[in-house]
C-alpha cells in the first residue's frame, strides 16, 4: 500500500511539472492571432496531464473507499453527498468523479461543435473572449507560483518516511510520523481531499445566542463587548456553499471576534443544511420573506431603525439583492469578494456556462456541494497539489498553532453544503449565463431589481488574485449603484484571504470604521494603501 501511495504521488509530481512546462508555451503574442480551435487544442493539451492524473486519483480513491474503508466511509455524514441518499452509492460517486475529471475536456471540445447547445447559446466571439480570459488567468497563476512550489521533492518525502523506520525516536520524525498517520487515517475515513478530522477539529470562538429561527434558518447574535453608540447592528449574510464558521474560525483568526471587540453588534444568518425536500426553495424566497423577516427582527430587537449588511461571495449577492429590494432598511452595505458580472467571471464563468444545470438538478434535486468542491479541484488542480505538497513537506515544521489553523481551514473547506436546486438555477442564470444582474433585468417576487436602487454607502472589498470571483466581476457593483459614498478596496490575496487571516486586520479596521461612520476618505477611492493579505 505504501509503495503504491508513493508511486502514485511520484507520477503526480511528474505530470504536475510537465504541465507547468506546457503552459509556458502560451504567451499573449501567441494567443493574439490564435483561432478558437487551435487555442482550444493547446489549452486541452496543457491541461491533459492534470485531467488524466485527476481521473486516476478519483479511481484510486474509489478503490480505497470501497475496500479498506467502506464501512466507516459509508456511515459518515460528510460523504452522504446527495440529500435523498441515506447510504453511499458507488455508482453515484463514480459518476461524480467522471463529471468532474474527464468531462471537463469533453465539455470544452463540445463548445465548438456546430450542433452543440452551447454553441447556439453563445456566439463564437463571446466564447473566444472566455478562452482568452481564462488562458490569461492560467498564465498569471503559473507566473505567480514560486519556482520551489512547482517542484515536488518526492525523494525528500521518501527520505523522511525512511527515517521513520531507521530513527523513529528523533523528535521531528516522531512529530511527522504521528501527523502523517493521523492524516492518512483521516483520508481513509472521509476521503482523499481531507487532511484533518472534521469531528475532532475545533472551530468557533465567539460567544453567541440563537435569537430567531424559522425552519432550517437560524439567526445568531454576537453581542458587542462594549457597544458603540448610534451605530447600526451588522447583519452578516453568508454564502450558501459552505458553513459560516470561517468568519469565526479560531481566537485571533475571527472577523466576528474582531468586530465585536471593536464595539459592533453582530448578527449572522445560518442557512442550515438543505435536503432533497428543499430543492424547490427559490432565491426569491431567501430574499423575502427570509432576509426581510430577519431584518425586521433585528430592527425591533436592537431598537435601531436600519441594519448594515455584510455579505461574502454568494452571500454578498444576497445582501446586494436585498439592498436593492428594500433599500430604505439598509444603513450601509459591505461586500466581500462578491460576483456581479458573469461575463467577467473567468474560468468559473466559463464553467457556469458549460455546466449542464438542468441535467444535474433533474438527477439530484439540489446542486451537490461535493460536485462543486470536486469541480473546483478539477478546474485548478495544481492548487490542490501545492496544498498537498506544503502539508506533507512541513508536517515536522509546523508548530501546534499553525497546525490547528491548517486543520480548522481544512475542516471548513470540506464542510460543504448542497445548494437548493431552484436557488442555484437562478443564481447561475442571473449572474453567469445571462448577466441579468449587471443588466438590471433581475426580478425578486415579480419586483424588478436594479443595482441603481442601492443608495446606502457601499464598501466593496475585492481580492486582487481571486479566481473564484474575479476583480472585474466584483468591480461591476461600484459601477452600478447610486450610492453617494461608493468605496472600492482592492487588496492582495485570494478568495478567502480577507475573512480569516489576522494579517488582514488593516482591512477589518476599515470595515469597522466604515460601519461606525469613521470613514473620512473620499468616495470612489481605489487601490489606496491595500492591507496585507495571505498569499
Amino acid at each position: 500500500m505504501h509503495d503504491e501511495f508513493f508511486k502514485f504521488w511520484e507520477n503526480t509530481a511528474k505530470n504536475y511539472q510537465k504541465s507547468f512546462e506546457t503552459y509556458k508555451d502560451f504567451t499573449p503574442q501567441s494567443m493574439a492571432n490564435a483561432s478558437p480551435e487551435n487555442m482550444l487544442s493547446g489549452f486541452i493539451q496543457a491541461g491533459k496531464p492534470f485531467l488524466d492524473n485527476l481521473q486516476k486519483w478519483y479511481e484510486q480513491m474509489n478503490k480505497i473507499h470501497m475496500t479498506q474503508g467502506s464501512e466507516e466511509y459509508a456511515k459518515h455524514k460528510n460523504q452522504q453527498i446527495f440529500g435523498a441518499m441515506q447510504n453511499l452509492d458507488k455508482k453515484m460517486i463514480d459518476t461524480l468523479s467522471k463529471m468532474t475529471a474527464t468531462n471537463i475536456a469533453e465539455s470544452y471540445q463540445k463548445t465548438f461543435d456546430k450542433n452543440s447547445q452551447n454553441t447556439q447559446k453563445h456566439n463564437a466571439q463571446s466564447m473566444m473572449d472566455y478562452f482568452q480570459t481564462i488562458t490569461t488567468e492560467y498564465l498569471r497563476d503559473i507566473e505567480a507560483i514560486p519556482e520551489n512550489a512547482k517542484k515536488i521533492n518526492a525523494q525528500h518525502l521518501w527520505e523522511i518516511w525512511s527515517k521513520m523506520l531507521t530513527n523513529p525516536t528523533d523528535t521531528s520524525i516522531e512529530t511527522y510520523s504521528k501527523r502523517l498517520k493521523e492524516s492518512l487515517a483521516v483520508k481513509l475515513k472521509y476521503g482523499m481531499e481531507y487532511y484533518a478530522d472534521p469531528e475532532t477539529t475545533k472551530v468557533g470562538c465567539t460567544s453567541r445566542n440563537l435569537v430567531w429561527q424559522k425552519d432550517k434558518y437560524q439567526l445568531f447574535h454576537y453581542p458587542a463587548k462594549t457597544p458603540k453608540k448610534n451605530v447600526a447592528p451588522i447583519l452578516i449574510v453568508y454564502s450558501l456553499i459552505n458553513k459560516p464558521y470561517i468568519l469565526d474560525l479560531l481566537p485571533g483568526s475571527s472577523v466576528i471576534e474582531y468586530l465585536t471587540q471593536k464595539g459592533l453588534d453582530v448578527y449572522l444568518i445560518d442557512w442550515g443544511e438543505p435536503d432533497y425536500e428543499d430543492r424547490n426553495t427559490t432565491l426569491d424566497h431567501l430574499i423575502s420573506p427570509i432576509i426581510s423577516n430577519v431584518v425586521d427582527f433585528v430592527i425591533e430587537y436592537s431598537n435601531f431603525p436600519k441594519v448594515s449588511l455584510l455579505g461574502h461571495c454568494l452571500g454578498g449577492v444576497l445582501a446586494t439583492l436585498y439592498s436593492a429590494y428594500e433599500p430604505a432598511k439598509v444603513e450601509k452595505l459591505v461586500t466581500l469578494t462578491t460576483p456581479v458580472s458573469g461575463s467577467d467571471g473567468g474560468i468559473v464563468g466559463l464553467w457556469a456556462n458549460l455546466l449542464p444545470t438542468e441535467q444535474v438538478l433533474q438527477t439530484f434535486g439540489n446542486m451537490p456541494a461535493k460536485l462543486i468542491r470536486y469541480t473546483f479541484i478539477g478546474l485548478k488542480p495544481y492548487y490542490e497539489v501545492i496544498r498537498w505538497k506544503k502539508f506533507y513537506e512541513n508536517l515536522d515544521k509546523m508548530n501546534d498553532q499553525a497546525m490547528n489553523a491548517f486543520c480548522a481551514v481544512d475542516k471548513w473547506i470540506n464542510d460543504n453544503i448542497d445548494v437548493p436546486g431552484e436557488v442555484f438555477r437562478k443564481l447561475i442564470e442571473e449572474i453567469y449565463q445571462e448577466d441579468r444582474l449587471k443588466k438590471g433585468l433581475t426580478t425578486i417576487n415579480n419586483q424588478k431589481i436594479s443595482l441603481t436602487n442601492i443608495t446606502s454607502p457601499l464598501l466593496n472589498i475585492i481580492a486582487e488574485d481571486d479566481w473564484i470571483v474575479t476583480p472585474n466581476s466584483a468591480k461591476t457593483l461600484n459601477e452600478q449603484v447610486s450610492s453617494e459614498i461608493n468605496l472600492q478596496k482592492i487588496i492582495p490575496g485570494q478568495h478567502l484571504s480577507i475573512i480569516f487571516h489576522p494579517k488582514n486586520r488593516p482591512v477589518w479596521k476599515e470595515m469597522v470604521d466604515f460601519f461606525s461612520g469613521e470613514e473620512t476618505q473620499k468616495p470612489n477611492r481605489e487601490n489606496e494603501d491595500p492591507g496585507t493579505a495571505l498569499q
